[in-house]
């Protein structure tokens, strides 16, 4: 049995145990992996506050030739982000990036570029007002999507390839934007202002960290978002029952959050709070 040294992100975690707890990592080394630590719900272990999610940790990881659960030891807590749990709405939006990873980063292959946009996503939601967080949000989305190998073409036209300048339609399907010549062949393409162009090709280029210094307005915002839960819809339909994204929308439609609920949200889901994951 291999014993492997992994950096990871906590994707999630839950009691197996009086005295274990399972969940899934996302490590730079190994990719996604589920794991079980064992020993440590016990009183006094240290593991219990490491082992929390969106925690970025080290451990030593257990790899036999089967797969399945894989045993860690020597957990040690590298980062946390402390800010994210204390907003209800915030911890929705990051479980939803989580669930994300979770249901669409391959098991056991390495994707050091998904680890690196994950990370980049915590660093800059930690802190981040609710409007900041929303739109780092949309940006890991697109940015996932395109790590994956779904990503949209958005300097020249997905059909014909002429250059695109200007207000565009945009169409997941055909994975980018249109040029005026191909657009009227495609009646549910997204249209895209110049500036709404401008601000997507933005996402795709700039760090997280830099949204919190551009001037995005909230119309923008949700129209990148109903593009990138478009492409999803296409490719991997699960994230639209994500559990998640119904529980920010029953805490915004509570009175709770500050903005109204999004389109498209599943308002009817209320399990959340027990950490159930997205429907496959």
């Amino acid at each position: 049995m291999k014993l492997v040294r992994v950096d990871g992100i906590v994707l999630r975690a839950i009691p197996f145990s009086e005295t274990s707890l399972v969940g899934s990592l996302l490590t730079r080394q190994l990719g996604r992996i589920g794991v079980i630590a064992r020993g440590a719900r016990r009183p006094g272990c240290a593991a219990a506050a490491a082992f929390q999610s969106t925690n970025l940790v080290s451990c030593s990881v257990y790899m036999g030739e089967r797969s399945g659960l894989r045993t860690i030891s020597h957990l040690e807590l590298e980062a946390t982000h402390e800010s994210i749990p204390r907003s209800v709405e915030l911890f929705g939006l990051v479980g939803y990036a989580m669930e994300l990873v979770i249901f669409q980063a391959p098991e056991e292959e390495p994707a050091p570029r998904v680890f690196r946009l994950l990370k980049g996503f915590l660093h800059a939601a930690d802190g981040a007002t609710l409007a900041e967080a929303e739109m780092a949000l949309v940006a890991f989305e697109f940015r996932l999507q395109r790590a994956l190998g779904w990503g949209l073409c958005t300097e020249v036209c997905a059909r014909c390839g002429a250059v695109v300048t200007g207000a565009t339609r945009l169409s997941p399907r055909e994975g980018g934007t249109l040029c005026p010549a191909c657009d009227p062949q495609d009646a549910c393409g997204e249209t895209l202002s110049s500036g709404d162009l401008s601000v997507l090709r933005a996402m795709l280029l700039e760090p997280f960290a830099r949204w919190r210094q551009n001037a995005v307005s909230g119309e923008t915002v949700a129209a990148l978002s109903r593009i990138a839960r478009s492409v999803w819809q296409i490719h991997a339909p699960a994230p639209t029952r994500s559990s998640s994204l119904a529980f920010l929308a029953d805490v915004r439609s509570d009175g709770y959050g500050k903005s109204g609920t999004r389109s498209g949200e599943n308002a009817g889901a209320k399990d959340f709070a027990s950490r159930r994951p997205m429907t496959q």
